[in-house]
Parts: C-alpha cells; sequence; structure tokens
C-alpha cells in the first residue's frame, strides 16, 4: 500500500489549521485579517499562508491523521510518521533543504528550520479568498441615495404647496368673512348723522387744555458734587473688586503651577527608572543586551517567537590574581574551592527557564539561580575540590548546553 504523508499533511492543515510531527515540529495555516484599501476601492480578503515552528502541538499529530485514512495499527502509524522524521532530518543535515512534494520546501538555517510554501499551493491559498472591488457597489449605493434625495426632495416640495394653497383659502375665507361683518355693521350703525336744516351747524364743544408743568430746576453746584460723589463710589468699587479677584484666584494658580511642576518631577525620575531597567548586564561573560530573551543552551531551549537569540560570550583568554608575594598566577587551573558554580543559560521567559532546569534536573546536579534585572542565570552548582574543571565542562557542553561556562571559579575554558 502506498502511503502519501505530505498529502496527509496538506489536508491536515487545510481542514484542522495544523499538523504535529513528532521528532520534526508543526506546520501551521496562518491567517490574516481583511483589509478594505479605501484608494482603491478595492476589499482584500484574509490572507493564507504556511509556516513551520519547531514546538510540538498535542492536537491534530501526523499519527493521529494518519490512522484516520489508512487500517493500520497506532503502532505502525507512529513508526511511519518516525521514518518520515528521520528522513527529512538527514535531507536537511545532508544538503540542507528538502522539498517536500505539493507542499513546499524545508530548509536548515543556523536559528532553525525555515518553510518556504509551494508556488501551486499558495496559488490555491490565495483563489480561495479573492479580493473584491467594491467600487461598483459604492456606485449603488450613491445612485439609491441620490434617488431617494430626489424622491424627498419632490415630496417636500408637494409638501409646501398643498401648506400654501390651504393658507391661500384660509385667507380667502376671512376675508370674505370680514365683508359680511362690516356690512352688517354698516347697516346698523351707519356713519353719517342726518342733518335737520341745513341752518344748523355742529360745533363741537372744545374742552381745557391740561396745565404744562415744568420741570423743577437744580442747583449746578449741587449736580456737580453728586456726580463726584458716584464716581468715587465706582471708583472705589471697582477697586474692591479687582483685590477681591487676586486675593482668591492667587493662592489657586499658585497650588496649580506648584501640582505642575511636581507631576513633571515625579514624570521625570519615572523614564530615568526605566531607561536604567531597560539595559541588563550580566558579569564579565556576557555583553550588555536588550533582546527579549537570551539564552545559552541547545537548540531546543529557544524564544518564544522563533527570532534570533543573543548568545554572544565575552571574556579575556585566562583570568590572573595576584598573591602575597606580589606574582601572578592564572585561575584556569584554580581546583581549591569546595564548591563551582556553572551557567547554562540566561533567560528571560519562564518556558525557557522551566525547560533548562528540567534538563539539569535530569542530569543529576543542583540546581543554581541567580536573577539580574528582567534576566534569570540558571545552572547548577557541584563540590569541585581536586576535580578536572576542563573534564568537567566538556561533558556538560555535550550533554546540557554547549556554550556552559564557569561562574565559579572566574576562568576561560
Amino acid at each position: 500500500m502506498e502511503i502519501n504523508v505530505v498529502n496527509i499533511i496538506i489536508d491536515s492543515l487545510m481542514a484542522n489549521g495544523k499538523c504535529s510531527i513528532d521528532g520534526l515540529g508543526t506546520f501551521v495555516l496562518n491567517k490574516s485579517t481583511a483589509v478594505l484599501d479605501a484608494q482603491s476601492n478595492t476589499y482584500i480578503a484574509p490572507s493564507k499562508t504556511i509556516v513551520f515552528t519547531d514546538e510540538l502541538h498535542s492536537d491534530y499529530s501526523l499519527s493521529d491523521e494518519l490512522l484516520k485514512v489508512y487500517p493500520f495499527s497506532e503502532a505502525k502509524s507512529n513508526k511511519i510518521v518516525r521514518q518520515f522524521s528521520n528522513k527529512v532530518l538527514n535531507g536537511l543535515i545532508n544538503f540542507d533543504q528538502v522539498k517536500l512534494k505539493n507542499l513546499g520546501r524545508l530548509k536548515s538555517r543556523k536559528n532553525g528550520i525555515e518553510f518556504e510554501i509551494s508556488n501551486t499551493l499558495q496559488d490555491i491559498l490565495d483563489a480561495s479568498s479573492p479580493s473584491v472591488d467594491l467600487a461598483p457597489f459604492k456606485d449603488a449605493v450613491a445612485k439609491r441615495a441620490k434617488a431617494n434625495k430626489e424622491a424627498e426632495d419632490l415630496a417636500e416640495k408637494a409638501r409646501i404647496k398643498e401648506v400654501e394653497v390651504a393658507d391661500a383659502k384660509a385667507k380667502l375665507e376671512e376675508s370674505k368673512h370680514y365683508s359680511e361683518r362690516l356690512a352688517t355693521a354698516e347697516e346698523s350703525h351707519p356713519s353719517v348723522l342726518p342733518i335737520s336744516s341745513t341752518d344748523e351747524t355742529v360745533v363741537p364743544e372744545l374742552k381745557t387744555p391740561p396745565p404744562i408743568i415744568s420741570p423743577p430746576t437744580a442747583d449746578p453746584k449741587t449736580t456737580i458734587g453728586a456726580t463726584n460723589s458716584n464716581y468715587k463710589s465706582a471708583a472705589a468699587s471697582h477697586t474692591e473688586h479687582k483685590e477681591g479677584f487676586w486675593s482668591i484666584w492667587l493662592p489657586w494658580l499658585l497650588l496649580l503651577f506648584l501640582l505642575a511642576g511636581l507631576f513633571w518631577g515625579i514624570n521625570k525620575i519615572v523614564k530615568l527608572s526605566q531607561a536604567t531597567d531597560e539595559v541588563q548586564t550580566f558579569g564579565n561573560n556576557f555583553s550588555t543586551t536588550t533582546d527579549e530573551d537570551v539564552y545559552v543552551g541547545e537548540d531546543e531551549v529557544s524564544n518564544e517567537e522563533g527570532e534570533d537569540e543573543s548568545n554572544e560570550i565575552e571574556s579575556n583568554d585566562e583570568t590572573t590574581s595576584v598573591d602575597k608575594d606580589g606574582n601572578q598566577e592564572s585561575n584556569k587551573t584554580h581546583t581549591s574551592l569546595s564548591e563551582c558554580v556553572i551557567i547554562t543559560g540566561v533567560y528571560r521567559k519562564q518556558h525557557n527557564i522551566d525547560s533548562m532546569v528540567s534538563k539539569i534536573k535530569g542530569a543529576g546536579y543542583e540546581v543554581y539561580t541567580e536573577p539580574s534585572g528582567h534576566y534569570t542565570r540558571i545552572g547548577f552548582s557541584f563540590n569541585c575540590k581536586n576535580v578536572d574543571l576542563q573534564s568537567v565542562i566538556d561533558e556538560v557542553r555535550q550533554t546540557i548546553a554547549k556554550d556552559a561556562w564557569y561562574l565559579v571559579p572566574d576562568v576561560e575554558m
């Protein structure tokens, strides 16, 4: 029976979004969110691509996916996955790259394994979510909005016309009623009185006009004095108001300036403290770094995001000390200490710290930790009296961490 492992991986990615391969890593189908480009009036659909990470997941393993397709036992499925992983790893070791048909190409890099998706598979992923041109939809919406606006304008004009006609009818009725009331009033109260004789003339009786009252005359001196008194009173009132304004608001203004200065000082102190915390120095063996996570250990203990790690070790070729006679002696072969400390890694993230602690405990050593700012040194201590330091560090570099170094004693090996 022919078993196509790569096709099973592709099917798992399309159905589940991931496929975990024991002994190798995990393929993950990444999806980006949709984007609306206002300049081109285009709706860019969510894009998809496949990436590879060296982390393993318990769900959607390749072994379980094989059991869904092929009728054989779990042991045989695990054996097929191990054979596939070994074949891929051998290809990466011998040729630095392995081509997986219809899926892509795995390449060996210093910081891990890099995956390059095949053009055919990427085209299939892009075709499943095509971009959409929104210009026709926007034009249709604009036309519909314009038609609705024109209909509303016509309805408004018709309503205004109806109101004008109703007002005109109301005014006409009111004028008609007024004319009828005026005619009735003229019939009941004629405006022209009859005259009994042509010799009689009606002269209205004249009434006596009211007396004219002149205003009292005021003394000029008294008027001028009153004016000056009013002016002085107004000036005094204005001065009192001005003094009252400053006496009320001046303390508040001073308090406001004091609070502003206090806030500025506190902010300055916080910024200086943050700037100091961003730089961490780890003794003579490490250079200053601001990376998210620093490690000294094997490749499986790495940064969570898969970024390049800073692992540069700076030290002198040999450290010396001066004895009581003034002679210099090398610390490189110093083995008289009762306890030595070897550092196997410096980390910031907790999962890297836990991984290295597990390795040290598994090797049977006593774990040594030392916090330094945002980072933590991980290593182990042991009784090094009458012990060959070089042989111990060589064994540790082969079994635990290839870049391990001595913290105590201060030697370079």
